[in-house]
């Protein structure tokens, strides 16, 4: 016979989570989350998806590809960047590659 799961309970006599004397609950000035990042996003080919669809740690972001300036939080910044800098090393690995004919593009 299977057991029936119960949902996690907290204990009644569990304490509020309050910051101590002087202190606080966890929030960090040094989060990157916190910082935001202008750039400039580039637009995608005519028929591809018009939006970069980033996930950084469970956090998704729909970002437009549209040429204009967005305001993203850093990691997602860093994150499209990097997908961004990918794709041109591909491409120019891909250009490199002689076709059929032993020709290079």
């Amino acid at each position: 016979m299977a057991e029936k799961k119960r949902a996690a309970q907290i204990p009644e006599d569990t304490a509020p989570l309050v910051p101590e004397e002087g202190g606080d609950i966890g929030l960090n000035e040094n989060d990157p989350w916190l910082e935001t990042v202008k750039m400039i996003v580039p637009k995608k080919p005519k028929g591809d998806d018009p939006q970069y669809y980033i996930c950084v740690n469970d956090r998704r972001y729909l970002v437009p590809a549209d040429g204009k300036v967005q305001e993203l939080p850093l990691p997602i910044a860093e994150a499209l960047q990097k997908s961004l800098d990918d794709e041109d090393a591909a491409d120019e690995y891909a250009a490199s590659i002689p076709n059929m004919t032993g020709e290079v593009r």
